[in-house]
Formats: structure tokens, C-alpha cells, sequence
């Protein structure tokens, strides 16, 4: 009986001593809006996405759009792409041409079951980081994806 009193003891004070911590972690919803329906009209005020070694820092935005203001197709998309990834080196570089074409190369993948966390974004030869590469992603399937 003194043994498994000694075994406890061990392992109780190993419990004890390891450091043991908590963390806790916050996550956000966002509820997405159908055809037709409007935008929230609260103003985004920016955040900052990160995955592993990459960040994209999200700028201010107070724009309301509804969906029916919104034509689908490449001059949009391009719009879009330039509004929200101007910043980018590569897409500030990047003629409306080599964006359209990046944007149809995601929608290929998709249509051939690609995964939208693994769709390679590539504009004028170069791969976008994590950032760009799921904003385009995003934007090819909301303008130019059919």
C-alpha cells in the first residue's frame, strides 16, 4: 500500500511542478449575405489574417454593397482584385489581362476539384503569398467563376 501512496505522490507532484497552462483563443463569425439581400452597413475596420508564416493586414472600408449592384465578370473582378490587393507588388504590377487570366486559372482548378485552401494563385509568373492567394480566390468565385 506504501508503494502506490509513494506513486501517487510522484505523480502529483509532477503534475504540480510541469507548468501546466491554459490558453484560450477568440473566433469570429461572419454571416454572409444571400442575392439581393444587403451588406452589413457597419464600416469594416480592418484586421489582419495569419497563417503560419504569412499576414495580410486588411485595410478600412465604409463602401455598402448589395449584391444586386454587383455585376459579375472580369472588368469587376479587376475592380475588386486592384481595391482590395492594390497594395501587392505583384498585382500593382499586373495588367488587367494577367489578373483576368490568374483569376480564370483559379476558377479551373476549382471546377477540377482543387480545394480553395489549395488552389496556387500565380499572376504574370509569380505565386501569391497565402494572403493575396485566398483574396483572389475569394474574388475569382464571387466575379468570374460561373
Amino acid at each position: 500500500m506504501n508503494r502506490y501512496a509513494g506513486v501517487l505522490a510522484v505523480a502529483a507532484s509532477i503534475v504540480l511542478l510541469s507548468g501546466c497552462t491554459s490558453t484560450s483563443t477568440q473566433e469570429t463569425t461572419v454571416d454572409s449575405t444571400t442575392p439581393g439581400q444587403t451588406a452589413s452597413s457597419t464600416p469594416i475596420t480592418g484586421g489582419t489574417i495569419t497563417n503560419g508564416d504569412s499576414t495580410i493586414e486588411l485595410g478600412d472600408s465604409t463602401a455598402e454593397i448589395t449584391h444586386s449592384d454587383v455585376t459579375p465578370g472580369p472588368e469587376t473582378f479587376v475592380a475588386q482584385v486592384r481595391n482590395q490587393l492594390g497594395q501587392e507588388a505583384t498585382v500593382a504590377k499586373a495588367s488587367d489581362e494577367a489578373l483576368v487570366t490568374a483569376g480564370q486559372s483559379v476558377c479551373t482548378q476549382i471546377e477540377n476539384g482543387v480545394a480553395d485552401d489549395d488552389v496556387k494563385v500565380t499572376v504574370d509568373g509569380t505565386k501569391l503569398s497565402f494572403g493575396p492567394s485566398v483574396a483572389m480566390t475569394v474574388l475569382a468565385q464571387t466575379f468570374l467563376c460561373a
